[in-house]
Protein backbone atom coordinates (compact mmCIF):
# COMPACT_ATOMS: atom_id res chain seq x y z
CA UNK A 1 0.00 0.00 0.00
CA UNK A 2 2.74 2.50 0.93
CA UNK A 3 4.87 1.37 -2.01
CA UNK A 4 1.93 1.85 -4.37
CA UNK A 5 1.30 5.30 -2.94
CA UNK A 6 4.94 6.29 -3.47
CA UNK A 7 4.83 4.99 -7.05
CA UNK A 8 1.81 7.16 -7.88
CA UNK A 9 3.94 10.34 -7.84
CA UNK A 10 5.40 11.07 -11.25
CA UNK A 11 5.15 8.65 -14.14
CA UNK A 12 8.39 6.66 -13.96
CA UNK A 13 7.34 4.01 -11.46
CA UNK A 14 3.69 3.40 -12.37
CA UNK A 15 4.24 0.62 -14.88
CA UNK A 16 6.51 -1.64 -12.81
CA UNK A 17 6.37 -5.39 -13.22
CA UNK A 18 5.02 -7.16 -10.14
CA UNK A 19 8.39 -8.86 -9.63
CA UNK A 20 10.01 -5.43 -9.19
CA UNK A 21 7.51 -4.41 -6.53
CA UNK A 22 9.52 -5.70 -3.63
CA UNK A 23 9.12 -3.03 -1.01
CA UNK A 24 10.36 -4.86 2.10
CA UNK A 25 13.76 -3.19 2.39
CA UNK A 26 12.32 0.23 1.56
CA UNK A 27 9.61 -0.13 4.20
CA UNK A 28 12.20 -1.30 6.72
CA UNK A 29 14.29 1.82 5.98
CA UNK A 30 11.19 3.99 6.30
CA UNK A 31 10.33 2.44 9.68
CA UNK A 32 13.95 2.87 10.82
CA UNK A 33 13.79 6.49 9.72
CA UNK A 34 10.68 7.10 11.84
CA UNK A 35 12.20 5.35 14.88
CA UNK A 36 15.53 7.16 14.58
CA UNK A 37 13.74 10.50 14.05
CA UNK A 38 11.70 9.96 17.20
CA UNK A 39 14.87 9.22 19.09
CA UNK A 40 17.08 11.96 17.69
CA UNK A 41 14.59 14.78 17.17
CA UNK A 42 12.23 14.12 20.09
CA UNK A 43 14.80 13.07 22.65
CA UNK A 44 14.17 9.33 22.98
CA UNK A 45 11.10 9.24 25.19
CA UNK A 46 10.64 5.45 25.13
CA UNK A 47 12.99 2.47 25.19
CA UNK A 48 13.15 1.89 21.42
CA UNK A 49 13.67 5.52 20.45
CA UNK A 50 16.20 6.00 23.27
CA UNK A 51 18.14 2.98 22.01
CA UNK A 52 18.05 4.45 18.49
CA UNK A 53 19.31 7.76 19.87
CA UNK A 54 22.18 6.09 21.73
CA UNK A 55 23.26 4.02 18.72
CA UNK A 56 23.00 6.79 16.11
CA UNK A 57 24.54 9.48 18.32
CA UNK A 58 27.32 7.06 19.25
CA UNK A 59 28.12 6.31 15.62
CA UNK A 60 27.81 9.74 13.99
CA UNK A 61 27.77 12.10 16.95
CA UNK A 62 26.68 15.67 16.30
CA UNK A 63 25.36 14.92 12.81
CA UNK A 64 22.81 12.40 14.12
CA UNK A 65 19.99 14.75 13.11
CA UNK A 66 20.74 13.98 9.43
CA UNK A 67 20.42 10.18 9.67
CA UNK A 68 16.57 10.05 9.65
CA UNK A 69 16.56 12.24 6.53
CA UNK A 70 19.15 10.01 4.85
CA UNK A 71 17.22 6.83 5.72
CA UNK A 72 13.96 8.34 4.45
CA UNK A 73 15.65 9.41 1.21
CA UNK A 74 17.01 5.90 0.59
CA UNK A 75 13.57 4.42 1.36
CA UNK A 76 11.96 6.81 -1.11
CA UNK A 77 14.56 5.94 -3.75
CA UNK A 78 13.96 2.21 -3.28
CA UNK A 79 10.18 2.67 -3.44
CA UNK A 80 10.38 4.76 -6.59
CA UNK A 81 13.11 2.87 -8.49
CA UNK A 82 13.43 -0.69 -7.16
CA UNK A 83 14.86 -2.00 -10.44
CA UNK A 84 17.87 0.35 -10.17
CA UNK A 85 19.50 -1.42 -7.21
CA UNK A 86 23.06 -1.14 -8.56
CA UNK A 87 22.87 2.65 -8.70
CA UNK A 88 21.22 2.74 -5.28
CA UNK A 89 24.11 0.70 -3.87
CA UNK A 90 26.65 3.10 -5.35
CA UNK A 91 24.75 6.08 -3.99
CA UNK A 92 24.59 4.43 -0.55
CA UNK A 93 28.35 3.79 -0.49
CA UNK A 94 29.14 7.31 -1.69
CA UNK A 95 26.75 8.94 0.78
CA UNK A 96 28.15 6.86 3.63
CA UNK A 97 31.72 7.83 2.73
CA UNK A 98 30.73 11.50 2.55
CA UNK A 99 28.91 11.31 5.89
CA UNK A 100 31.85 9.59 7.59
CA UNK A 101 34.30 12.20 6.30
CA UNK A 102 32.02 15.07 7.36
CA UNK A 103 31.59 13.55 10.82
CA UNK A 104 35.36 13.20 11.14
CA UNK A 105 35.93 16.82 10.17
CA UNK A 106 33.07 17.99 12.35
CA UNK A 107 34.38 16.31 15.49
CA UNK A 108 38.13 16.50 15.05
CA UNK A 109 38.82 19.93 13.70
CA UNK A 110 35.66 21.98 14.10
CA UNK A 111 37.30 24.80 16.04
CA UNK A 112 40.29 25.05 13.73
CA UNK A 113 38.13 24.93 10.59
CA UNK A 114 35.74 27.57 11.92
CA UNK A 115 38.61 29.90 12.89
CA UNK A 116 40.23 29.42 9.47
CA UNK A 117 36.91 30.16 7.70
CA UNK A 118 36.37 33.22 9.88
CA UNK A 119 39.81 34.55 8.93
CA UNK A 120 39.07 33.98 5.24
CA UNK A 121 35.72 35.76 5.55
CA UNK A 122 37.26 38.72 7.39
CA UNK A 123 40.03 39.04 4.78
CA UNK A 124 37.51 38.77 1.94
CA UNK A 125 35.21 41.42 3.40
CA UNK A 126 37.84 43.71 4.91
CA UNK A 127 41.26 43.19 3.27
CA UNK A 128 42.83 45.91 5.39
CA UNK A 129 42.32 43.76 8.45
CA UNK A 130 40.55 44.48 11.69
CA UNK A 131 43.08 47.14 12.75
CA UNK A 132 42.79 49.15 9.53
CA UNK A 133 46.21 48.47 7.96
CA UNK A 134 46.42 46.55 4.68
CA UNK A 135 48.51 43.40 5.23
CA UNK A 136 47.93 41.47 2.00
CA UNK A 137 47.79 42.80 -1.56
CA UNK A 138 45.82 39.94 -3.11
CA UNK A 139 43.80 37.25 -1.44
Amino acid sequence: MIGGLARRFGNQARELDPEHRRDGLALLLLAASVIVASGVWLGGRNVVSHLALVVVAGVVGALAWAIPLLLAWFAWRLLRQPQDSAATGRVAVGSSALLISLVGLWHAELREISIFLLIIIVLALKPEGLLGQRQVEKV
